[in-house]
């Protein structure tokens, strides 16, 4: 569950250049849903200046999911947009905590290189466990948040409906722990029917994600366990090659008084069911006026 729900808490961001010429703040919440009931409840929020951008989120579990995980995290990025609408990260910050395991990335960047300059990183856990960070060159932007706001300034290219056989595109994103390749494609457009769990219903682009980790690693410190660990992730890799597990599925549409295109749902497979990730309410503010629904 871990792995999807991070995924799709990053994705809820707008574009650039559609604010390049004023100030505009996008609040959303979104609701995960498992069998009827509520599992999480996410809130977030994208800044678009004419020369930045800042997105904040926070998500914490809830109802019986805390019987499987007990989670919260807020996570925020700041960066600068130059005059080609070019995204250039400042900051980036991700703490909370996932059971017992507490942490905190906190990491700058070289304004030339890309480069991580600073990383404070912090973290409790396993003792079982060891973790392997990723080399200092390759530690380098963008952070998850300023990932999707790039490929949301290019949406008419990224979000581009291309056909059940397309390629995937990839792109490395550094959260603080590991490198990872995320990587998507957008099949289709389909029609979202009207539900009571959402403020969106029409058309939407249907896209999938899928990732695969780069660098940094988390092993057993037990020799043997570690060797038992290494082949059992070998053995889930290979089964996967001839599977093709479901991707993380999520529809990006247009929501009434809102400029940007954003997610609007979301769905993927756990251990107990299928789990439904619905837009519950948006709301726009610029130049003083603001807009919900």
């Amino acid at each position: 569950m871990r792995g999807l729900v991070i995924l799709f808490l990053i994705l809820l961001c707008g574009s650039p250049a559609t604010a390049a010429d004023s100030s505009v703040v996008i609040k959303a919440k979104y609701k995960l849903y498992l069998a009827g009931f509520v599992l999480l409840d996410l809130d977030t929020q994208l800044r678009l200046q004419p020369n930045s951008y800042g997105v904040k989120s926070y998500y914490h579990t809830k109802g019986i999911a805390r019987l499987f995980s007990n989670a919260e995290n807020t996570s925020l990025t700041i960066g600068a947009i130059d005059g080609e609408g070019v995204l250039m990260p400042r900051l980036y910050e991700s703490k909370g905590h996932w059971d017992d395991e507490v942490y905190l990335n906190r990491m700058t960047y070289d304004r030339d290189s890309g480069l991580v300059m600073r990383h404070d990183q912090e973290m409790s856990g396993d003792d079982d466990y060891e973790y392997f960070p990723v080399p200092d060159e390759q530690k380098k932007a963008p952070d998850p948040l300023s990932y999707v706001v790039g490929l949301l300034e290019n949406s008419a290219e990224a979000l581009r409906v291309s056909g059940p056989e397309s390629d995937w595109t990839g792109t490395e994103v550094f959260g603080g722990f590991f490198l990872i390749n995320y990587l998507h494609r957008c099949p289709r457009i389909e029609e979202r029917g009207k539900s009571s769990h959402s403020v969106f219903s029409g058309e939407a682009v249907y896209c999938e994600f899928r990732t695969r980790l780069v660098a940094g690693d988390t092993l057993p410190r037990d020799e043997k366990k570690r060797k038992e660990f290494l082949e059992k992730r070998e053995k889930r890799r290979a089964e996967a090659k001839k599977k093709k597990p479901d991707p993380l599925k999520i529809w990006f549409g247009h929501v009434d008084g809102v400029p940007v295109m954003v997610p609007v749902y979301s769905e993927f497979k756990m251990s107990i069911g299928k789990a439904h990730l619905y837009l519950h309410e948006i709301s726009v503010e610029e130049m003083g006026v603001t807009a919900t629904k």
